[in-house]
């Protein structure tokens, strides 16, 4: 027998003790508390979807760690909060959890992977459903947990128990990090060089005289130049919030493509809106109730159906390349397609 198997022993011992302590009838509070900051597994409906597609209610982590602070002292029974399935035992990365369960503190994230745990809260479960004085709360919480530690075990999912800490960032997190605040800082170099000196910044020194000619082609001369001086303003300029502002919001000439603008824009706000609403479905939601009616309503429809808007910007690209291709061929007058391949 070594060393970890009488550690691993001795916190089965602790964890089963405590749950014990829950079917006292003095902590009934605790259990009911516990069980409420507990989501409840839907059996057939994860079955039917998978743990892909569940959508998962997470329970109530505040609820569980109020219940610490307040019966610790006087119960001796302190609990925290476990996402269940928010670890991959296979590659080790991070999943989206599939519920959340408010267990006694003793119970742990390692424990609660283990078979022999797994045979005693099923025996502890069978003896409530025969004991004629066991009440219903018992009963729905250790079903509850026999059913969550099963769907993990069954898809080599683990649990995250405790409060949540982030690890260290990694080096690609560090490196977006640090480009993000280079161009955070370039951003606001540019804009105060808009504001500050005058409406012609930059000037390209070799092409100052070319004041009529317009911006893109004054811009274009300055690319073409060699003088490095005239890149450094240009490219500096091209992160300025007031430039590209005014650029954005500037109505410009209706043209044979205009008509594409509302699409683009109907499009865009579309995608942005299926997003916002696939990523709250993906963290999880509460009361899975409250989705399964907004996908049933034309609102909902229409909101998870903005994939349709990633066909609208193909179709807009595909015009745009033959159009520009077409455009091309007979501006130089060419007799073979295979040059412009």
């Amino acid at each position: 027998i070594t060393a970890s198997d009488i550690s691993t022993e001795s916190s089965f011992l602790l964890c089963t003790n405590s749950l014990t302590m829950l079917l006292d009838q003095e902590n009934e509070t605790i259990l009911s508390l516990q069980n409420d900051a507990s989501s409840k597994i839907d059996k057939n409906a994860f079955e039917a979807l998978g743990i892909e597609n569940y959508p998962a209610p997470i329970g109530n982590y505040e609820e569980c760690r109020n219940i610490g602070s307040t019966f610790q002292s006087a119960d001796g029974v302190s609990a925290h909060f476990c996402l269940v399935g928010s670890t991959s035992l296979i590659s080790g990365g991070s999943l989206p959890a599939i519920g959340g369960i408010c267990l006694p503190e003793t119970c742990d994230e390692n424990l609660l992977q283990s078979a022999d745990l797994s045979i005693w809260l099923e025996s502890a479960y069978q003896t409530l459903n025969t004991d004629l004085n066991s009440t219903l709360t018992q009963k729905i919480y250790f079903d509850n947990l026999v059913l969550y530690i099963a769907a993990a075990k069954e898809n080599m999912a683990g649990f995250t128990c405790g409060t949540y800490s982030p690890g260290s960032p990694s080096y690609f997190v560090k490196a977006f990090v640090l480009l993000f605040l280079l161009l955070f800082c370039v951003a606001f170099i540019s804009t105060a060089n808009d504001l500050l000196k005058d409406p012609n910044y930059p000037k390209y020194s070799s092409y100052q005289n070319l004041s009529p000619m317009h911006e893109y082609d004054r811009v274009l001369a300055a690319l073409k130049s060699d003088r490095s001086e005239d890149h450094v303003p240009l490219i500096v300029s091209a992160f300025s919030l007031k430039r590209n502002i005014k650029r954005l919001f500037k109505q410009r000439e209706e043209t044979e493509l205009s008509v594409f603008d509302g699409l683009k824009v109907i499009s865009i706000l579309w995608i942005i809106l299926g997003h916002f609403f696939a990523v709250i479905a993906n963290v999880g939601v509460l009361n899975p109730q409250t989705l399964n009616r907004l996908l049933k309503s034309y609102l909902g429809q229409l909101i998870f159906s903005s994939r349709l808007a990633v066909d609208t910007f193909f179709f807009i690209s595909g015009f745009l390349v033959v159009h520009n291709v077409l455009k091309k061929f007979f501006a130089e007058s060419r007799s073979c397609w295979l040059g412009l391949y």
